[in-house]
Parts: C-alpha cells; structure tokens; sequence
C-alpha cells in the first residue's frame, strides 16, 4: 500500500455508496421519462379558466384573484383570441393611475 493512499475498505461505507452505488442522474431521468410519457390531460386541468374579450377590469382581477392564475386566456366566440396576464393588468392600471395622478397635480 502506497503511502497517503487509503485502501477502498477502508472509506466511509456511506461514501462509498455516494460514490459507486447512487447515481442522482438516475433519479431525475427516471422521473422525466415518467413525465414525458403522460398525456397532456393528465398533467393540465380539464376545466379551462378563461375570460371573455368583453369582460371588464374589475371582472378578470377577481378571476384571477380568486383562482390564482397568473395569466387567463381571453376568447370571444369560443375562440381564444388572447392571454392576459396580471402583470399586463398591474402595468396598465399603473400608466392610468400615473397619468390621472400628473393631470390632477398640473390642474391643481
């Protein structure tokens, strides 16, 4: 025996399980492959939240408030014709408030 060199029995037996017996990889790839061989149906919902293109500001907040989605998809006619998403909504009632907040401070 080499000097400096340890013999492999002579290792932390739960390091040599780390070492040589457990691959991480393994994990991962076994619960991907899992993944990759579902239906759609299986991993989204069934019931689809949407909003309708005439619906108000005050209507998609609360739908989104109360299903906790981040984003909705708009349709009109049974046909999606956009996603709204709450940052969009957060954006646009900022600009609004921004510019009602500027025209009531030049007026005063």
């Amino acid at each position: 025996m080499k000097e400096g060199k340890l013999a492999p029995m002579a290792t932390d037996s739960s390091t040599l399980f780390m070492e040589y017996l457990w691959d991480p990889d393994a994990e991962f790839r076994e619960k991907i492959n899992t993944i990759m061989h579902l239906n759609i149906l299986e991993i989204g919902t069934k019931k689809a939240i949407t909003i309708d293109a005439d619906a108000s500001i005050q209507e998609v907040c609360k739908l989104l408030g109360e299903s906790g989605v981040k984003k909705v998809p708009v349709v009109s006619d049974n046909k999606v014709v956009g996603i709204l998403l709450r940052s969009a909504i957060i954006n646009y009632l900022e600009k609004q408030y921004l510019e009602q907040a500027k025209t009531t401070h030049q007026a005063g």
